[in-house]
């Protein structure tokens, strides 16, 4: 891991030369940070790799890291990061293989090697339509839609299919022209069919701090308030606080974690953050509703301005508004997603960019994600991976230990 400490070393002394610099992109370092971005990539893999470091990494956590990096060959995505991996986890390079084959290689060593489905991750812009496989990872950075998720530390606490390993099967290509995509046949459960979808939160749009202070306009702020702040508002106001619905709505909008890491379980804090974030300014809240009542009083007398919570090494941290830290974490939990529920409202979700109404969510065997499908109608039969998904109740196999269980063969293509 020499060579993995000596790379972080030199993407320290790159941040100095550019913060030093007042931001300017020096000329050997232009396609490292990608001038013009406001998050360069090689910037944010200083981040990661600083936060990720003491675990130990695998391919999945350094294709995450280098997600925004692009290369000519699509195949170097992977096979660029070999050498940072233990031998015993490495594929052979091999440019004989397309790349079709390439990411099929790769699924199947994950698989074979690990148990888990956790290899075919990704949310994307758009469903996979350049013949490559669906349930293959996405490593092109132009059809990737970045999330938050992975840098938080989520998936430590999701365990949605790990009641049960990967029973997949992988079919090559017919012979019919390469007209017909890679399948893949997985075994899980169908959790419902998406009925409403709020989003999705855009890559240039983020939560302001306020709410109620905001520039007009098209700026990113904006266009967050009328895309997702104020359909996720009307959502809200048609729930009461108290009630397990509401629970499940503001739990699900922070993926039930907090923000810290490695990340606990989403503090009441946030319940409160959502109740002064999601009230309608002008609007009486009902006098039954003693607690809401009561919070939006105090919000007036800025009572609840502050709030003080612990940091991740239990000493009493710095204050911070309840109200600005739920959005701040909200913004992080959809960036790049939709917020769904499924028919009847019976579940709620956090999914991909391009899910849609009549999509499926489903638990996969071996996934520690849910996984949003879209049936293919007439070209087929089967099902198209359109990416991960956060379903609440669901991400810790509550599903697989039920005494009866519906399960179900998928074809993905």
């Amino acid at each position: 891991m020499t060579s993995f400490h000596n790379l972080q070393i030199v993407l320290e002394q790159v941040r100095a030369i550019l913060e030093a610099d007042s931001g300017a992109y020096l000329e050997p370092f232009k396609s490292f940070t990608e001038q013009g971005s406001t998050e360069p990539p090689g910037l944010v893999m200083t981040e990661l790799l600083t936060r990720l470091h003491r675990e130990e990494l695998d391919i999945l956590k350094l294709l995450y890291l280098t997600s925004r990096l692009k290369a000519t060959d699509p195949r170097d995505k992977i096979y660029a990061l070999l050498g940072l991996i233990p031998s015993a986890q490495a594929l052979r390079p091999d440019y004989r293989r397309s790349t079709s084959a390439t990411l099929i290689n790769h699924v199947q060593n994950w698989v074979e090697r690990e148990g888990t489905l956790d290899v075919i991750f990704s949310n994307r812009l758009d469903p996979c339509t350049s013949g490559l496989p669906g349930w293959t990872p996405e490593i092109r950075a132009e059809h990737q839609a970045y999330s938050e998720w992975e840098r938080m530390g989520v998936d430590t606490r999701f365990r949605a299919g790990y009641g049960k390993g990967a029973d997949v099967e992988i079919f090559q290509p017919y012979q019919n022209n390469g007209e017909t995509p890679p399948m893949m046949r997985a075994r899980g459960i169908v959790i419902g069919e998406l009925e409403s979808i709020i989003g999705p939160s855009k890559s240039d749009e983020s939560a302001p701090q306020s709410t109620t202070k905001i520039n007009t306009g098209n700026d990113a702020g904006q266009r967050f308030i009328d895309t997702i702040f104020t359909p996720l508002q009307e959502f809200a106001a048609r729930i009461n606080d108290g009630t397990p619905e509401y629970e499940t709505f503001w739990r699900t909008l922070t993926l039930n974690v907090d923000d810290r890491w490695p990340p606990g379980l989403a503090p009441d804090s946030f319940r409160v953050g959502s109740l002064l974030a999601f009230s309608k300014r002008g609007q009486s809240p009902s006098k039954k509703d003693v607690w809401f009542h009561k919070i939006k009083s105090w919000f007036n007398k800025k009572e609840l301005n502050m709030l003080d919570y612990s940091n991740s090494s239990g000493s009493r941290g710095p204050s911070i508004d309840a109200r600005v830290r739920f959005m701040r974490h909200m913004s992080n939990c959809i960036h790049n997603r939709t917020f769904f529920t499924t028919t009847s409202r019976k579940f709620m979700g956090l999914g991909p960019y391009g899910a849609q109404k009549g999509d499926i969510v489903v638990v996969l065997y071996g996934s520690k994600r849910c996984v949003v499908l879209r049936p293919r109608g007439a070209e087929g039969g089967g099902y198209v991976v359109i990416g991960t998904a956060y379903v609440h109740g669901v991400m810790g196999g509550e599903l697989l230990r039920r005494d009866k269980v519906d399960e179900t063969v998928f074809n993905l293509y």
